[in-house]
């Protein structure tokens, strides 16, 4: 089948929703102190398989708090508007889950998309400048994979507020009023403003006319860039048990020219898309070679870790060794944004959207072909509650937030950058 044949035959359910979900797809969707409740409705099937049917979501849905909904001059819809918080029960991250008979040990997550604002940011900033920070609709572009068998994360807050991209020592102590209680491991990165604070949403505009209080850094750490974690970590892990293997792509969007924040020289035209797997660290060559191989057949010119190869999240979770395999993807913002604006370009969003379903399709299928025969039985799911699975006893692939030694770990990254010459490590 061509490409274009390809295009013709995207699955017809791709519906991109925020709310509710039909007989294809599960949602799921986590509020801030932690999710809660969604740990609690779990309780009783902590440690027990679980098979999902079309009926039974895996946890209960949240609905939306009230939101002082801010509408941009577009025909955008419910999932393209962006909203401010009324409260400080703003939702944290939503996440879609494929019918049983689709599953694949694949898992997509999307961190900086979010476009809620909670009441408490205090930024001096408008929304309309502070939109430049986010990988704007990046949710909608990687949403059909849940037709293909994926699961789908994607955060509701935005990356200004807290970066859930970077280490949780990762902290500029310019914007913090006070002294921070634990060792800080100050990245390059943070020190250009684009730390787990984040400084400058593009260099000369400040996100804050003030300073955050530690009771404040320390509010979002637990109750968004934590929540966001576990349950990232809780899917990561569930697909590993039910597989024996799991591929994670963690998708973002870039800049289309580099400027002084960033690795590459200021006025750098990008590429297409930039996949990254730290150097070969956090994902195998076959799965890389998969995404490569499928993107540059669809057209588009793509670099390999350059200038991006990964941050926090594909050092947290990736470990090829043991079957954990993660990769990232920044595509190129002018394939579908009017960046100024923070608009989708008609046309050439539902292209590169149609583009990425293919790519889903084609990972999805080779990652089935490709699952561990150690795994459990396909459609049966482990769940972990978020309290008793922040991170494996066994030692396994993901990050323990509590005991590991960030420091150690950020100075092993900044020394590894400086061999790297001179390249951050993601965006």
């Amino acid at each position: 089948m061509s490409k274009l044949d390809e295009r013709d035959h995207i699955f017809p359910n791709s519906i991109f929703r925020a709310k509710g979900h039909d007989q294809n797809w599960e949602v799921a969707r986590g509020k801030r102190s932690s999710a809660q409740k969604h740990a609690k409705d779990m309780e009783s099937l902590v440690g027990k398989h679980v098979e999902l049917s079309r009926s039974a979501p895996v946890s209960h849905g949240f609905l939306f708090h009230p939101l002082k909904t801010v509408s941009p001059k577009t025909s955008a819809t419910s999932t393209s508007e962006v909203a401010i918080g009324t409260d400080d029960k703003l939702p944290v991250y939503e996440v879609y889950y494929p019918h049983i008979s689709r599953r694949a040990p694949v898992v997509m997550d999307s961190p900086h998309s979010g476009r809620y604002y909670p009441a408490d940011f205090g930024s001096a900033t408008p929304i309309s400048k502070l939109r430049w920070g986010e990988d704007a609709y990046v949710d909608e572009l990687i949403l059909s994979a849940v037709d293909s068998g994926a699961v789908v994360l994607y955060a509701l807050f935005p990356r200004c507020y807290i970066d859930v991209n970077r280490f949780p020592n990762d902290i500029d102590m310019e914007l913090v009023d006070g002294e921070w209680p634990e060792t800080l491991a100050v990245s390059e990165k943070t020190k250009k403003g684009l730390g787990l604070l984040r400084k400058y949403v593009v260099p000369g505009i400040r996100v804050y006319q003030r300073k955050l209080s530690v009771a404040e850094v320390q509010y979002r750490l637990e109750h968004y860039y934590r929540a966001y974690h576990r349950e990232l970590q809780r899917q990561l892990e569930s697909t590993f048990q039910e597989f024996g293997t799991v591929f994670h792509i963690d998708f973002h969007s870039m800049k289309s020219k580099g400027n002084k924040m960033t690795p590459d020289t200021e006025g750098t035209r990008r590429p297409d898309m930039v996949v990254g797997n730290l150097r070969g660290k956090s994902a195998g060559p076959e799965f890389t070679s998969v995404v490569v191989d499928t993107l540059q057949d669809l057209g588009y010119r793509i670099s390999l870790n350059e200038p991006y190869a990964g941050a926090a999240i594909l050092r947290m979770y990736g470990n090829p060794r043991q079957g954990r395999h993660c990769i990232q993807i920044e595509v190129n913002r002018e394939l579908y944004l009017d960046e100024k604006r923070v608009r989708k370009i008609p046309g050439k969003f539902e292209r590169l959207r149609d583009d990425l379903s293919i790519l889903f399709r084609r990972v999805c299928a080779w990652a089935n072909a490709h699952r561990s025969p150690h795994g459990n039985q396909p459609g049966i799911r482990r769940v972990f509650s978020s309290d008793d699975m922040l991170l494996l006893e066994d030692g396994g692939g993901f990050c323990d937030d509590s005991d590991t030694d960030w420091e150690n770990v950020m100075e092993q990254e900044d020394s590894e950058s400086q061999l790297e010459d001179g390249l951050e490590m993601g965006d």
